[in-house]
């Protein structure tokens, strides 16, 4: 029978080597849930991918300004559904973090959520692109600053925009610490790629568990 390793959980211990230590860690039983969810989310992806090949197959049978409405309604339809099954991802992430139960089916639990982390999202997206516009800085430190904004969304039932800030402000007196956790995760998955990608079975939840880490410091207390 595996032993569960217990963790201190404080919300200030962000060194970048205890948070890939127990990500390293938590990828024990965590990895066919998050293989299983992140297959469905490609395959998800996938077809709309396909339905808009086929849509321009049409092309020759239908007006063009039929095929871009379609385009247009294929690419919204991708791009609102992308982002709940993203967040519930992330909540994988956080549930094992926290010693939740966790289960693939998570990927779709948090549609409820669309409209508030769809919003989130595409504010994020414009801030971060005007930050990167602005001398590159100020959108490097708005990418780590909102990290945590969509399971704070669904977690804590914050609005988008009260995520966002509570996101900003609780990261930026420990930004450099996620920021240098996040880019040696980035690293260690790139290299995983390596050979062939099959690296990626332990460093995709890897990186998932190390996501749902970093929320449990910043925002979650446990006692001892």
């Amino acid at each position: 029978m595996q032993t569960q390793t217990t963790h201190n959980y404080n919300p200030l211990s962000l060194d970048v080597t205890s948070s890939l230590n127990e990500a390293w860690e938590r990828t024990s039983g965590f990895k066919l849930s998050v293989l299983i969810a992140g297959l469905l989310f490609f395959l998800i992806l996938m077809t709309f991918g396909v339905a808009s090949v086929l849509v321009l197959q049409l092309a020759p049978f239908i007006s063009q300004e039929i095929i871009a409405i379609f385009a247009i309604i294929l690419n919204l339809t991708m791009t609102v559904a992308s982002y709940p099954l993203l967040a519930g991802m992330m909540m994988m992430g956080v549930h094992r973090a926290t010693e939740q139960t966790v289960s693939y089916k998570m990927l779709f639990a948090y549609l409820g959520f669309t409209l508030p982390v769809l919003i989130a999202s595409i504010c994020i997206a414009i801030f971060t692109s005007v930050g990167f516009l602005l001398l590159v800085v100020p959108g490097i430190y708005l990418s780590i600053a909102y990290l945590f904004t969509l399971p704070l969304i669904i977690d804590k039932k914050m609005d988008f925009w009260l995520a966002m800030e509570t996101s900003r402000k609780t990261v930026t007196p420990h930004w450099f610490k996620v920021f240098f956790t996040v880019l040696a995760m980035s690293i260690i998955y790139l290299l995983s790629m390596i050979p062939l990608g099959l690296g990626l079975i332990w460093t995709i939840p890897m990186s998932i568990a190390m996501y749902g880490i970093l929320y449990r410091k910043l925002f979650i207390t446990i006692a001892s």
